[in-house]
């Protein structure tokens, strides 16, 4: 009997993996966009972030030094850099506004478009790109349908046998009884000494 929910079980999983391969988009193009577009942006610049910087001065530990002077100085060509572009911003009359700057991973910055578009951010000085930021909600509910749960749980008779008592019971005594169990250090010896079992 049990074999036999073993092999449903395993055909159901099968069928359920086929079903979610057909679903998922196995080409090299670009995935579709899922999130919700919210009037926000990211927008990179030409100079590397700090860490990526061929001249990035690294603690012992690898971790980047902020304290270090070049580091520093870098930073401060990073943020001058930054200032133009917001300056042209102003300059534009652009409806853009800056909310985060950023300079360690990303040079760039993230904006609230407040009606601008993404085409006039990219004409902006030292711009190499600019992205729509966009908001993802979680989507762990539909694994259930996508992998097919219930036909799963079905064919090993339903989520009222899931883990059924006498399993729990059984591993359970065995484990008791094991912890119970002395040992001794002689009986530690022989089992260590004996030949394995096949």
């Amino acid at each position: 009997m049990h074999k036999r929910s073993l092999n449903a079980f395993f055909a159901v999983l099968f069928a359920a993996a086929t079903a979610a391969h057909a679903i998922v988009n196995d080409t090299d193009g670009s995935p579709p966009a899922t999130g919700i577009a919210d009037g926000y942006a990211i927008v990179t610049l030409s100079d590397p972030p700090l860490a990526d910087w061929p001249g990035v001065a690294r603690a012992k530990n690898g971790k980047i030094d902020f304290n270090n002077g070049a580091n520093g100085r870098y930073q401060a060509a990073l943020s001058q850099a930054r200032n133009d572009f917001k300056q042209w911003l102003k300059a534009t009359n652009s409806p853009a506004q800056v909310l985060r700057e950023y300079d360690t991973v990303l040079n760039g910055f993230g904006v609230q478009l407040n009606g601008a578009s993404l085409d006039s951010l990219r004409a902006g000085p030292g711009v190499t790109s600019v992205e729509q930021s966009l908001t993802y909600a979680p989507t762990m509910n539909r694994s259930v349908g996508v992998i097919n749960a219930p036909a799963a749980w079905a064919a090993l008779g339903g989520t009222a046998n899931a883990g059924p008592a006498s399993t729990r019971r059984t591993r359970s005594s065995r484990t008791t009884r094991s912890i119970r169990q002395p040992v001794s250090r002689s009986s530690i010896r022989a089992t260590n000494s004996s030949p394995a079992r096949r």
